[in-house]
């Protein structure tokens, strides 16, 4: 299950989103988590009790970057939907282009396949997680988190985004 706050080619959210990723502006990812918790109200979809996951970076775009941009808004994210943030179980490996970058579908499956996997799976054994990320295009990203997690016996997965290109 994919949910997503709103369209990417919103231009107040378009601008938020770029001006905490490319710009380092933090405190961008209040309203976007703000609007992130409205949604998930809106919904009425119930994650009382789930894990709140980030999708993490790889190390380099981490390293390039300073922070992800993700556990920002998921760190605001909490302050309205009371969910346990994990920011130690899923890892990515390697480093792929942005998959802005890529070309089509199946070039984005290809470019994150296997890139994810779970350091404690025992903390995700037989429980329900959001992963959380800023936008998605095509969900291969979150679909190959989602694949790591389920096979270290995840039971339920909702992937949650703010926006949707």
């Amino acid at each position: 299950m994919l949910g997503s706050a709103g369209p990417y080619d919103d231009a107040t959210l378009q601008l938020l989103i770029h001006h905490l990723k490319f710009r380092g502006v933090r405190r961008a990812a209040e309203p976007l988590a703000v609007l992130l918790a409205r949604y998930v109200r809106e919904v009425a979809v119930d994650i009382s009790g789930y894990l709140l996951i980030p999708l993490p970076l790889s190390g380099r775009r981490r390293n390039e970057r300073g922070f992800n941009q993700a556990e920002e808004i998921a760190r605001y994210f909490i302050e309205h939907v009371p969910l346990s943030l994990r920011t130690d179980i899923l890892a990515r490996s390697g480093h792929a282009k942005p998959q802005t970058e890529t070309a089509n579908i199946a070039e984005r499956r290809r470019n994150v396949l296997g890139c994810f996997s779970v350091l404690k799976p025992d903390d995700v054994y037989r429980k329900n997680i959001v992963v959380l990320d800023d936008v998605t295009t095509s969900g291969a990203t979150l679909s190959d988190a989602a694949r790591a997690l389920r096979s270290a016996g995840a039971r339920r997965i909702i992937g949650l985004t703010v926006a949707k290109a």
